[in-house]
């Protein structure tokens, strides 16, 4: 991707400044470093939308009389939990201190299933080691099953599954990677925590989601299906999005084993990705569509050609070149002519460069979400920065201009000082066409695109 951008490489300073005034590695250091979709007025403009949406999102996990300082979804207090994947994303953008994502992690090896399995109530259940979906702030409840606050034995009737969500336990690891990254240190790993040290709570959490023993996919079946990053949305064979979040984890943990002298280990996991990015194409390519380029979102409940999951493959760099370069054109194909009133049309996919799950048109099956809103045709932020990272690998011309459209929105909606008086409140969750814009201050849809249009999110 480095060589197809063409835009100059900016001068990043060897350390910058966070919310708490402390030192901290920038993107660019802490991640393989891209080149810059916009220029340095732009990313200060995001940066400092980023910093003042993050400050709105602290608050404290209260555990055992001990309180554990975290960063919430939102400012807005949509979501009055701590989110293990919202941590993830925020902590993405390398805006925080290093001693800040360190209690983030404790609450989550803290709230961790142990080694047996936990039975819930309507045939609910939690595997060994799974990491929890959330955690109450109040006393530190672990919830495995989105869609409710109950850390006790209901979490559901199985409207979000009716085995714990995958993608938390693979979130953990990046949580953890994150701070690797960051500090430079190992000391952590080795930290004991309710008896456990955190490097074996993390391999502990990689092999707690189903998967397929030959293939190494992310795989759920419909008697025991398990969310995977889409938590309203039913989707079950080979997943996507888990797949994806599975390779990941598991470079991430090789890279890990490696510092800390286990070899062998290291091994072990860098086969596992390698496994799951030979045969991810193989099962989740949509070869015989029109558009060809897409991957699939599952490979059952759920085989639709997935906006989201096919952006995360490419700006993380799982697939092959060639591949990379058909989906890439497929995002220039599908995408809305830059302008910030723009109405994208059939089978188009951004909006004020917002991104749909879905082309425009094409809705989930088998979902209780009602058309046009949330997952089922909602515009979101979080995964621009994702999107123009994989439309820039085709035509880097229009990426920016769908950042520069984005940025637009943002200015115009910001919830601190946007243009628009009436209508400020950005970023938000998802917005639509149709004028619906929910959820305020909603952490990820900056933190991400901040992350992608500095430095990108390839794996290394």
């Amino acid at each position: 991707m480095q060589e197809i951008l063409k835009c100059p490489r900016r001068q990043f300073t060897k350390m910058s400044v966070g919310i708490a005034g402390a030192a901290f590695l920038s993107p660019s250091e802490v991640f393989a470093l891209e080149d810059a979709l916009i220029s340095e007025e732009d990313l200060a403009f995001l940066r400092e939308l980023t910093l003042r949406t993050i400050a709105k999102c602290r608050a404290e996990v209260t555990m055992d009389g001990q309180k554990f300082p975290v960063y919430l979804p939102s400012g807005s207090r949509q979501y009055p939990a701590f989110w293990t994947r919202d941590a993830c994303w925020i902590v993405a953008s390398g805006l925080l201190k290093t001693a800040e994502i360190e209690p983030m992690l404790e609450v989550l090896a803290r709230t961790q299933n142990g080694p047996e399995l936990r039975k819930l109530k309507h045939g609910l259940e939690v595997p060994p080691w799974a990491v929890a979906d959330h955690v109450v702030l109040e006393n530190g409840g672990a919830v495995f099953f989105p869609g409710t606050y109950s850390a006790s034995d209901y979490q559901g009737k199985g409207r979000h599954g009716k085995r714990a969500a995958q993608d938390a336990c693979y979130m953990f690891i990046e949580l953890a990677h994150l701070w690797h990254r960051q500090s430079g240190s190992t000391s952590l790993f080795k930290k004991a925590i309710a008896g456990v040290s955190l490097l074996e709570r993390l391999e502990h959490a990689f092999a707690s989601p189903e998967h397929d023993g030959e293939t190494e996919l992310a795989f759920t079946r419909a008697e025991s299906r398990a969310v995977a990053f889409s938590d309203a949305i039913v989707k079950t064979g080979f997943l996507l999005e888990g797949s994806i979040l599975r390779w990941r984890a598991a470079r991430r943990l090789a890279s890990i084993l490696a510092e800390v002298n286990s070899p062998k280990r290291s091994a072990h996991y860098r086969e596992i990705a390698e496994r799951i990015q030979t045969n991810l194409p193989h099962k989740l390519w949509q070869a015989d569509d029109p558009n060809r380029g897409w991957l699939l979102s599952a490979s059952e409940i759920g085989r639709r050609v997935c906006v989201r999951g096919t952006s995360f493959a490419l700006a993380l760099g799982i697939l092959d070149q060639e591949r990379a370069a058909q989906a890439s054109r497929a995002f220039a194909a599908a995408t809305t002519t830059p302008a910030l009133e723009k109405v994208p049309t059939q089978g188009q996919i951004t909006y004020q460069g917002h991104i749909r799950h879905l082309r425009n048109g094409e809705y989930w099956d088998n979902t209780p979400m009602r058309k046009e809103s949330y997952q089922n045709g909602g515009y979101w932020g979080m995964f621009t920065g994702w999107f123009v990272r994989g439309l820039a690998v085709s035509n880097p011309d229009l990426a920016r201009k769908t950042a520069q459209v984005f940025l637009a929105h943002m200015r115009k909606h910001s919830f601190f000082d946007g243009s628009n008086e009436t209508q400020r409140g950005a970023p938000w969750e998802w917005i639509h066409p149709n004028g619906r814009r929910v959820g305020p201050l909603y952490a990820a849809t900056v933190t991400l695109p901040y992350r992608g249009f500095e430095a990108g999110f390839r794996v290394q």
